[in-house]
């Protein structure tokens, strides 16, 4: 049988093993009253558990002073690491040039490319086709807000797209694409609401377009127009009689729609054919290039809408069917008398089936 030590045995026992832990086995490096648990696999120094933590990925034990330096060094390793990879020259170089356009480095101003482009023919000045496009899609953009019935901003793009058209007049004065760009620029301040600026306009360009000119016709309906917007009814009425009696006559006349359809071959092997393509384009944004017919319809329908008296010499059939008019009721045919046999009625095929 195993006897058990007295008290006083067991006490010195207890005494000896507290002092063997306490002078043999190693402390906390933190905190120096508790014993050390463990030592971290970085430093090599002692820890209790609530100064370690446990790396998965690597099965040790790291204290935190040297988990949080691991993390540096890591971080400063994938820093390095991204600008070894040639995609991040790529994007940084993309994120640059975005930055440059945005700000307009290296991108030459109107005035600088007016002047740089002063000695070329009109059609290849870069300032010129710069505000034409500005033009383009401000009118785009009028199109959008006038279907959304947006009038306040509406009007806020004519002015824009007035202004674009003016530098562009400006920068091909004196060339065949001035009137075709004042008149759309004349047309733009109306739809912004400055009628009296547009109207003021158009009788400035009285000598600037002439009887003779192809644009004379839609020159005449953009002060009727005008004229309209004004108040001034009788001067509108005016203008739109004697355009229409122009169109009749230019629509009438052989020799000239002879020319109406030879005048754009030759114009188009004739001249240079980037300043053919470049008027075409003018025309099509400034809406100058609008054909006779289409022009007629047009006035006509402003002229009913405001209560005019349309001339007697331009109003035909096709015109009345296409604006409304109340057709003339068809003849009543006289009824067979009883001498004469009435017709055979025709005979209806039925088909029953396939």
């Amino acid at each position: 049988m195993e006897s058990t030590p007295p008290t006083e045995v067991r006490e010195e026992l207890g005494t000896l093993l507290n002092e063997v832990h306490e002078h043999d086995l190693p402390h906390c490096s933190t905190h120096g009253d508790k014993l050390a648990d463990v030592v971290c696999a970085e430093c090599g120094q002692f820890f209790c558990w609530g100064d370690v933590s446990f790396q998965a990925n690597a099965a040790q034990f790291v204290c935190d002073p040297c988990r949080e330096k691991r993390s540096i060094r890591a971080a400063r390793r994938s820093f390095w690491g991204w600008l070894k990879e040639p995609f991040f020259y790529v994007g940084l170089s993309v994120v640059l040039a975005t930055v440059a356009y945005v700000l307009g480095v290296g991108n030459p101003s109107p005035e600088e490319l007016a002047r740089s482009d002063r000695q070329k023919p009109w059609y290849l000045r870069r300032a010129g086709k710069l505000w034409l496009a500005q033009a383009d899609r401000a009118k785009a953009r009028i199109s959008i807000l006038d279907a959304a019935g947006r009038a306040d901003d509406m009007k806020a793009w004519a002015a824009l797209a007035a202004r674009a058209l003016g530098q562009a007049a400006t920068q091909w004065k004196g060339t065949e694409a001035e009137p075709d760009l004042r008149l759309g620029e004349a047309m733009m301040f109306l739809k912004a609401g400055k009628a009296q600026k547009a109207f003021d306009m158009l009788i400035d360009l009285e000598d600037l377009i002439h009887p003779e000119d192809a644009l004379w016709c839609y020159y005449l309906h953009c002060r009727a127009k005008a004229a309209l917007a004004l108040g001034k009814t009788r001067l509108a009425e005016e203008h739109w009689r004697i355009m229409l009696a122009t169109v009749e006559q230019a629509e009438t006349s052989r020799n000239s729609l002879f020319g109406n359809m030879l005048d754009p071959l030759m114009d188009f092997y004739s001249k240079d054919r980037a300043a053919t393509l470049c008027l075409h384009k003018v025309r099509s944004v400034c809406g100058t290039a609008m054909p006779l017919r289409q022009l007629r319809e047009e006035a006509i329908r402003e002229m009913r809408r405001s209560g005019l008296a349309i001339p007697p010499s331009v109003f035909d059939r096709s015109l009345q069917l296409d604006f409304g008019e109340p057709q003339p009721e068809a003849e009543d045919k006289p009824e067979p008398e009883d001498d004469e046999a009435p017709a055979k009625p025709s005979k209806k095929v039925v088909i029953e089936r396939f």
